[in-house]
């Protein structure tokens, strides 16, 4: 009988060292995953970033592309054919 009991304990922490060996792989596995993850999102803001700033300056060209419009108006408006 106790021969019995300590090859079912043997088994079951079998089993369990089993079960954590996997476990353990799994968090290994998810560690992994995050740290790429955490990398691609720091790619994405750096990249949207540069988005906002190319925007911006996109936008104050056109600013000025306006202004010049608006005095080539005003100029050209002074000339008589």
């Amino acid at each position: 009988m106790a021969s019995e009991s300590l090859a079912s304990i043997t088994d079951n922490v079998h089993s369990m060292s089993l079960i954590i060996h996997k476990i353990s792989d799994a968090v290994t596995s998810q560690n992994q995953q995050a740290e790429t993850m955490n990398h691609n999102l720091a790619d994405i803001r750096q990249i949207t970033e540069g988005t906002s700033e190319s925007s911006q300056q996109m936008n104050n060209i056109t600013q000025e592309l306006n202004q010049l419009t608006r005095q080539l108006q005003t100029l050209s408006g002074q000339f008589k054919v």
